[in-house]
Protein backbone atom coordinates (compact mmCIF):
# COMPACT_ATOMS: atom_id res chain seq x y z
CA UNK A 1 0.00 0.00 0.00
CA UNK A 2 0.96 3.61 -1.05
CA UNK A 3 1.65 5.71 2.30
CA UNK A 4 -1.03 8.49 1.00
CA UNK A 5 -3.78 5.61 1.01
CA UNK A 6 -3.34 5.09 5.18
CA UNK A 7 -1.44 8.72 6.08
CA UNK A 8 -2.17 8.43 9.90
CA UNK A 9 -4.08 5.83 12.65
CA UNK A 10 -7.25 7.24 12.70
CA UNK A 11 -7.67 6.79 8.98
CA UNK A 12 -6.02 3.32 9.03
CA UNK A 13 -8.30 2.29 11.59
CA UNK A 14 -11.49 3.50 9.71
CA UNK A 15 -10.52 2.10 6.89
CA UNK A 16 -9.39 -1.36 8.22
CA UNK A 17 -12.37 -1.38 10.67
CA UNK A 18 -15.07 -3.31 8.46
CA UNK A 19 -12.30 -5.58 7.03
CA UNK A 20 -11.27 -6.77 9.92
CA UNK A 21 -15.06 -7.52 11.51
CA UNK A 22 -15.97 -9.31 8.61
CA UNK A 23 -13.08 -11.69 8.78
CA UNK A 24 -13.52 -12.10 13.11
CA UNK A 25 -17.18 -11.99 13.02
CA UNK A 26 -16.64 -9.75 16.26
CA UNK A 27 -19.14 -7.20 15.49
CA UNK A 28 -22.03 -10.05 15.91
CA UNK A 29 -24.25 -11.74 18.78
CA UNK A 30 -22.75 -11.59 22.05
CA UNK A 31 -19.05 -9.98 20.51
CA UNK A 32 -21.07 -7.36 19.15
CA UNK A 33 -22.93 -5.99 21.97
CA UNK A 34 -19.53 -5.61 23.94
CA UNK A 35 -18.02 -4.05 21.04
CA UNK A 36 -20.82 -1.47 20.88
CA UNK A 37 -20.41 -0.85 24.77
CA UNK A 38 -16.95 -0.29 24.29
CA UNK A 39 -17.22 1.98 21.57
CA UNK A 40 -19.23 3.55 23.80
CA UNK A 41 -16.58 3.65 26.67
CA UNK A 42 -14.46 4.83 24.30
CA UNK A 43 -16.32 8.35 22.81
CA UNK A 44 -17.42 9.12 26.19
CA UNK A 45 -13.44 9.52 26.84
CA UNK A 46 -13.62 7.76 29.99
CA UNK A 47 -10.79 6.35 31.69
CA UNK A 48 -12.68 4.27 33.88
CA UNK A 49 -13.48 0.93 31.37
CA UNK A 50 -15.99 -0.82 33.97
CA UNK A 51 -15.97 -4.22 32.76
CA UNK A 52 -18.94 -5.71 35.27
CA UNK A 53 -21.10 -2.37 33.57
CA UNK A 54 -20.35 -3.55 30.21
CA UNK A 55 -21.52 -6.84 30.27
CA UNK A 56 -24.96 -5.19 32.68
CA UNK A 57 -25.24 -2.82 29.63
CA UNK A 58 -25.17 -5.54 27.22
CA UNK A 59 -27.54 -7.16 28.46
CA UNK A 60 -30.21 -4.00 29.03
CA UNK A 61 -29.61 -2.06 26.61
CA UNK A 62 -29.70 -4.74 23.53
CA UNK A 63 -32.10 -7.26 21.55
CA UNK A 64 -29.97 -10.47 22.39
CA UNK A 65 -30.75 -13.96 21.11
CA UNK A 66 -31.13 -16.02 23.89
CA UNK A 67 -28.01 -17.87 23.35
CA UNK A 68 -26.43 -14.80 22.97
CA UNK A 69 -28.11 -13.65 25.97
CA UNK A 70 -26.87 -16.87 27.96
CA UNK A 71 -23.37 -16.29 27.43
CA UNK A 72 -23.00 -12.72 28.78
CA UNK A 73 -25.34 -13.62 31.92
CA UNK A 74 -23.25 -17.04 32.34
CA UNK A 75 -19.53 -15.13 32.46
CA UNK A 76 -21.68 -12.56 35.01
CA UNK A 77 -22.90 -15.20 37.51
CA UNK A 78 -20.05 -17.15 36.94
CA UNK A 79 -17.19 -14.68 37.59
CA UNK A 80 -18.73 -12.93 40.49
CA UNK A 81 -18.14 -16.19 42.77
CA UNK A 82 -14.80 -17.35 40.96
CA UNK A 83 -13.57 -13.48 42.12
CA UNK A 84 -14.98 -13.72 45.77
CA UNK A 85 -13.03 -17.12 45.85
CA UNK A 86 -10.02 -15.69 45.14
CA UNK A 87 -10.61 -13.07 47.46
CA UNK A 88 -10.83 -15.81 50.39
CA UNK A 89 -8.05 -17.59 48.89
CA UNK A 90 -6.05 -13.81 49.19
CA UNK A 91 -6.92 -13.50 52.30
CA UNK A 92 -5.46 -17.18 53.53
CA UNK A 93 -2.14 -16.03 52.01
CA UNK A 94 -1.68 -12.31 52.90
CA UNK A 95 0.84 -13.77 56.10
CA UNK A 96 3.36 -16.22 55.87
CA UNK A 97 1.69 -17.76 59.18
CA UNK A 98 -1.72 -16.61 60.54
CA UNK A 99 -4.86 -18.29 61.71
CA UNK A 100 -8.18 -19.23 61.00
CA UNK A 101 -9.56 -16.78 62.90
CA UNK A 102 -7.42 -13.81 61.13
CA UNK A 103 -8.90 -14.70 58.03
CA UNK A 104 -12.26 -14.76 58.82
CA UNK A 105 -12.13 -11.16 60.28
CA UNK A 106 -10.05 -9.48 57.69
CA UNK A 107 -13.54 -11.35 55.05
CA UNK A 108 -15.47 -9.83 57.34
CA UNK A 109 -13.35 -5.95 57.32
CA UNK A 110 -14.00 -6.20 53.84
CA UNK A 111 -17.86 -6.50 54.24
CA UNK A 112 -18.02 -10.65 53.72
CA UNK A 113 -20.20 -12.92 55.94
CA UNK A 114 -21.02 -16.56 56.04
CA UNK A 115 -23.47 -16.38 53.50
CA UNK A 116 -21.61 -14.25 50.43
CA UNK A 117 -20.38 -17.65 48.89
CA UNK A 118 -23.17 -19.42 49.42
CA UNK A 119 -26.05 -16.98 47.96
CA UNK A 120 -23.39 -16.44 44.67
CA UNK A 121 -22.97 -20.16 44.75
CA UNK A 122 -26.97 -21.02 44.66
CA UNK A 123 -27.28 -18.22 41.82
CA UNK A 124 -24.75 -20.08 39.58
CA UNK A 125 -26.67 -23.56 40.27
CA UNK A 126 -30.18 -21.53 40.21
CA UNK A 127 -28.89 -20.44 36.18
CA UNK A 128 -30.71 -22.28 33.46
CA UNK A 129 -28.51 -24.35 31.47
CA UNK A 130 -25.04 -22.83 33.10
CA UNK A 131 -23.96 -26.50 33.73
CA UNK A 132 -25.13 -27.58 30.46
CA UNK A 133 -22.28 -25.57 28.59
CA UNK A 134 -19.78 -26.43 30.95
CA UNK A 135 -17.89 -30.31 30.87
CA UNK A 136 -14.79 -31.88 31.59
CA UNK A 137 -12.44 -30.91 33.66
CA UNK A 138 -13.96 -27.70 34.18
CA UNK A 139 -17.15 -29.04 35.11
CA UNK A 140 -15.33 -30.89 37.74
CA UNK A 141 -13.42 -28.19 39.16
CA UNK A 142 -16.90 -26.21 39.02
CA UNK A 143 -18.63 -28.55 41.35
CA UNK A 144 -15.51 -28.56 43.95
CA UNK A 145 -16.15 -25.01 44.01
CA UNK A 146 -19.55 -24.77 44.78
CA UNK A 147 -19.05 -27.57 47.09
CA UNK A 148 -16.70 -25.37 48.67
CA UNK A 149 -18.95 -22.00 48.46
CA UNK A 150 -21.61 -24.02 49.59
CA UNK A 151 -20.07 -24.91 53.27
CA UNK A 152 -21.71 -23.82 56.53
CA UNK A 153 -19.41 -21.24 57.97
CA UNK A 154 -16.48 -19.41 56.62
CA UNK A 155 -14.41 -21.47 58.44
CA UNK A 156 -15.76 -24.68 56.88
CA UNK A 157 -16.08 -22.74 53.26
CA UNK A 158 -12.02 -22.07 54.28
CA UNK A 159 -11.19 -26.09 54.98
CA UNK A 160 -12.86 -27.01 51.34
CA UNK A 161 -11.28 -24.55 49.21
CA UNK A 162 -7.64 -25.49 50.33
CA UNK A 163 -8.42 -29.13 50.17
CA UNK A 164 -9.43 -28.53 46.62
CA UNK A 165 -6.44 -26.55 46.19
CA UNK A 166 -3.73 -29.22 47.98
CA UNK A 167 -5.50 -31.82 45.54
CA UNK A 168 -4.90 -29.60 42.63
CA UNK A 169 -1.22 -29.49 43.58
CA UNK A 170 -0.50 -32.90 43.92
CA UNK A 171 -2.00 -33.41 40.80
CA UNK A 172 0.38 -31.36 39.30
CA UNK A 173 3.38 -33.05 41.49
CA UNK A 174 3.25 -29.80 43.62
CA UNK A 175 3.75 -28.50 47.28
CA UNK A 176 0.61 -26.52 48.15
CA UNK A 177 1.09 -22.61 48.15
CA UNK A 178 -0.67 -22.68 51.32
CA UNK A 179 -2.13 -25.51 54.38
CA UNK A 180 -3.68 -25.56 57.30
CA UNK A 181 -0.69 -27.27 59.46
CA UNK A 182 -2.80 -27.80 63.07
CA UNK A 183 -6.06 -27.15 64.17
CA UNK A 184 -5.99 -23.47 63.01
CA UNK A 185 -2.81 -22.65 62.00
CA UNK A 186 -2.10 -21.66 58.43
CA UNK A 187 0.73 -21.15 56.83
CA UNK A 188 2.26 -19.95 53.24
CA UNK A 189 4.93 -22.12 51.51
CA UNK A 190 4.72 -19.38 48.58
CA UNK A 191 4.70 -15.42 47.90
CA UNK A 192 2.53 -13.77 50.10
CA UNK A 193 -0.33 -11.48 48.86
CA UNK A 194 -1.25 -8.10 49.67
CA UNK A 195 -4.21 -7.68 52.09
CA UNK A 196 -6.76 -5.69 49.76
CA UNK A 197 -8.50 -2.45 50.60
CA UNK A 198 -12.40 -2.90 51.14
CA UNK A 199 -12.62 -0.04 48.01
CA UNK A 200 -10.62 -1.91 45.70
CA UNK A 201 -12.44 -5.48 45.95
CA UNK A 202 -16.36 -4.59 46.52
CA UNK A 203 -19.24 -7.27 46.05
CA UNK A 204 -19.69 -7.90 42.49
CA UNK A 205 -16.48 -6.80 41.40
CA UNK A 206 -14.23 -9.23 38.86
CA UNK A 207 -11.10 -10.44 38.98
CA UNK A 208 -10.87 -11.82 35.52
CA UNK A 209 -11.26 -9.46 32.84
CA UNK A 210 -11.92 -12.10 29.82
CA UNK A 211 -9.58 -10.38 27.26
CA UNK A 212 -11.73 -7.38 27.17
CA UNK A 213 -8.10 -4.61 27.61
CA UNK A 214 -7.71 -7.04 24.25
CA UNK A 215 -11.09 -6.29 22.67
CA UNK A 216 -10.41 -2.29 24.20
CA UNK A 217 -7.42 -2.04 21.81
CA UNK A 218 -8.95 -3.31 18.94
CA UNK A 219 -11.66 -0.58 19.61
CA UNK A 220 -8.84 2.02 20.37
CA UNK A 221 -7.03 0.91 16.71
CA UNK A 222 -10.01 1.74 14.83
CA UNK A 223 -10.02 4.84 16.38
CA UNK A 224 -7.02 6.09 15.59
CA UNK A 225 -5.64 6.03 19.48
CA UNK A 226 -1.97 4.70 19.72
CA UNK A 227 -0.51 4.37 23.04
Amino acid sequence: LHPSALPNPAVAGQETRDFWLGVTHLDEGAAGVLLKELEAYAESGSEDWDYPELFRNGLAKHNLTEKDRRKLTDIQVIETLLSELDLLFRLVRHRKKHSIKDVIEAWENLGRDSNTLPSLANTVTATPGLKDVVNGTALTRLNRLLLAATQEGVESQLRELLDYHRKIMRVRGQQPWVEITDIDTIKTHARTAKLPEKEDRPLGGWVNNYYIPQFRNLVEGFRGVVE
